[in-house]
């Protein structure tokens, strides 16, 4: 790796290339600090004469899959900001330079906190009551930062398609039973999403470039400014609810955790949805969470998951196809205009 690092480097440093153009160079790759370790990749952070930084995510070995993520995430970060311009801004990694020999990516620093860790603090059962008005700013200014993204990449509408939608729920409820849960539970929440999906068939539905992983590991915040890392998984044209729908599934299921504050994560959400607009259709929020909630859920296929854990997602995952968890009664009456401004 540290040979890999020495040759990008030295490519980096011989065609002038900086932050941006008319930036200091890159420092010497000793002064790299790696933030990150994973098994197929590292994360650097690189330091900049100026006071900036720069990432850098550097492929482990020859592995071929991971240096086509990186050019992936590359050109979606370089496509983001052609489609959006100016109005992104600051709010996201701008790409510096690919180098697909070596197997590194380079993109602007962002600064900020991982929402991960700010409802780590904010958000716990202990302190989650008395943060209600911290969690509903950082899910108004969440659900602003979508909306824009989906603005300034907008495609035209296209009719919900049924058997596209059943053909990725079947893939994820594979992937959840494979963590454990029980096949009768998952039995009824296919069941239960590819009937309403069935009834939706035709809708039309507004696309989007989406980000492909909108959850708070992948949002930062400065001060109370959202900035969005990690565009690996995205998507140029796709539903808007598949960001929408994965930032909700995903604070659904930690509110399971009796760490947290249910009522904290429930204002966190409902705040999103709200600043977000009313252009969401309820039913189709409902079937795209219900697949965001197993496609979360089958990405932990590799971790170890308590038969507690088990017993926990499988109820949640009840409530939600019935339609009694508590997100769906909240988000379903602000879409309905059953709540008071």
């Amino acid at each position: 790796m540290e040979q890999s690092l020495t040759l990008a480097q030295g490519h980096i440093a011989r065609e002038q290339r900086g932050f941006a153009l008319g930036t200091p160079l890159l420092p010497d790759v000793k002064l790299w600090e790696r933030i990150v370790r994973r098994p197929h990749f590292d994360i650097y952070r690189v330091p900049s004469a100026d006071g900036q930084f720069a990432v850098a995510k550097c492929a482990r070995g020859n592995d071929e899959v991971f240096r086509r993520c990186l050019r992936h995430e590359f050109s979606a970060l370089d496509e983001v900001h052609r489609r959006a311009g100016e109005v992104l801004a600051g709010t996201i990694p701008d790409p510096i330079l690919f180098r697909e020999k070596e197997g590194i990516m380079l993109v602007s620093g962002v600064r900020g906190v991982s929402l991960e860790e700010k409802l780590h603090w904010h958000a716990n059962v202990a302190v989650g009551w008395k943060n209600l008005t911290i969690m509903g700013e950082i899910g108004r200014a969440l659900g602003d930062w979508i909306r824009t993204f989906h603005g300034s990449t907008a495609w035209q509408s296209e009719a919900h398609h049924h058997h596209h939608y059943v053909s990725a729920l079947e893939r994820n409820v594979c992937r959840s039973r494979q963590v454990g849960l029980s096949p009768t539970v998952l039995e009824h929440v296919r069941h239960r999403a590819a009937a309403i999906s069935q009834s939706l068939h035709g809708v039309q539905v507004h696309l989007a470039a989406a980000h492909g992983d909108f959850i708070p590991q992948n949002i930062l915040f400065d001060g109370v400014q959202p900035r969005i890392i990690d565009f690996g998984a995205y998507c140029g044209q796709a539903p808007v609810y598949r960001d929408v729908s994965a930032f909700l599934a995903y604070i659904s299921l930690l509110a399971t955790k009796l760490r947290y504050s249910g009522k904290a994560l429930e204002i966190l959400a409902l705040n999103f949805v709200e600043s977000y607009g009313d252009g969401l259709d309820s039913s189709l929020l409902h079937i795209f969470v219900l697949n965001s909630m197993l496609r979360i859920i089958g990405d932990n296929l590799h971790n170890a998951c308590s038969e507690r854990s088990q017993r926990r997602m499988e109820n949640v995952l009840l409530e939600a196809a019935d339609e009694t968890l508590w997100i769906d009664r909240s988000v379903k009456s602000f879409l309905r205009g059953d709540r008071q401004a």
